[in-house]
């Protein structure tokens, strides 16, 4: 599986150097927008987080890993493995906010740059967020202690019930 998470992370970086590559040589008008975002509001989440953590970071591990397969112990390969995917899962995370919130920070007609506030209650805020984030577990764990047969008391054959035959 960490064979596959490397070349699947690799496979990633690729395509997602190639849109820049291809943004950068087009440079229309969207490029001087991004170049702005990414330099400014969005440098934590997109070079930071994104970039550094969520796919250099990973995929220099994973290839550690690549080049020296029997020298590494089982132990450490287990936790590179589980820190790898927690910092790949972050970098997605902070890709979606780039999405989202990088499109609603410029106009559709390239003329500016709008604010975006994320407050604790309403519709897009902190609260709800955690609550949808969290409400796949809460569903998962009521239907694994609904229907696992370990969490449901065992019932036998009745001592005194007549067998059929």
């Amino acid at each position: 599986m960490g064979k596959f998470l490397f070349y699947a992370l690799l496979v990633d970086f690729t395509v997602e150097g190639l849109d820049w590559l291809h943004r950068l040589y087009a440079a229309d008008e969207s490029i001087f927008v991004l170049k702005q975002l990414a330099g400014g509001r969005l440098f934590n989440t997109l070079l930071v987080i994104q970039l550094c953590l969520g796919t250099l970071l990973p995929l220099l591990a994973l290839g550690s890993i690549q080049v020296l397969p029997g020298r590494i112990p089982v132990w450490f390969r287990q936790r590179i493995y589980f820190n790898s995917a927690f910092l790949i899962l972050a970098g997605v995370l902070a890709m979606r906010w780039n999405v989202v919130i990088g499109g609603q920070l410029f106009s559709k007609s390239l003329r500016g740059f709008t604010t975006f506030k994320l407050g604790l209650a309403g519709q897009e805020g902190w609260l709800l967020s955690v609550a949808l984030i969290m409400l796949p577990f809460a569903v998962l764990g009521t239907l694994v202690w609904l229907f696992l047969p370990e969490n449901k008391p065992e019932q036998g054959p009745k001592a005194d019930a007549p067998l059929a035959s």
